[in-house]
């Protein structure tokens, strides 16, 4: 039995990328310059829009649990992929993660991205195996495991004190 139902309308071509918060509240959904932004699920009204930063839109991760932050990827010719999160209430950029253009490993690899179930830490694959994870509050880089191959999932235990990592190849 479905307790709420909601029908998105209006959205050209990218309705796929919608990501909702937890309560079903509200909707983060990119535009076609990757733009994000946030409405409200009840009426679709607009609430906010999160400025993209002139890139085209890669993935669209969506809310933390709280609902305070966002995240999405881009795509710029020049500075490779970016990891953007943002503040959704100051629509203020808190981490941005940059991978070289020019680095032949990042082709077809979309790096995988994990908000804590507190919302106050952002885990971060990179091509190189390499697992950041970053304060949210300060945008501070907090802790870098090193790797020697790339993971498409992370999962935080409940407690924070444990992250998971998986490929989708099981190796």
């Amino acid at each position: 039995r479905v307790a709420k139902q909601i029908i998105i309308t209006g959205h050209a071509s990218r309705n796929e990328n919608a990501k909702f918060d937890l309560n079903l509240e509200r909707y983060g959904f990119a535009d076609t310059n990757g733009n994000i932004t946030i409405r409200a699920a009840s009426n679709n009204s607009v609430l906010t829009v999160l400025t993209a930063p002139g890139y085209s839109l890669e993935a669209n991760y969506g809310f933390s649990a709280n609902g305070k932050y966002f995240c999405a990827i881009y795509l710029n010719e020049h500075e490779g992929q970016s990891f953007w999160v943002w503040d959704v209430d100051t629509q203020k950029p808190v981490v941005r993660i940059s991978r070289q253009a020019n680095d032949t490993n990042l082709m077809n690899f979309t790096p995988a991205g994990e908000f804590s179930p507190d919302s106050r830490l952002l885990a971060s694959s990179g091509w190189d195996g390499t697992i950041t994870i970053y304060e949210l509050a300060s945008g501070k880089e907090i802790k870098r495991l090193p790797g020697k191959r790339t993971f498409d999932h992370l999962t935080f235990s409940p407690a924070n004190d444990r992250l998971a990592c998986s490929r989708k190849d099981d190796s």
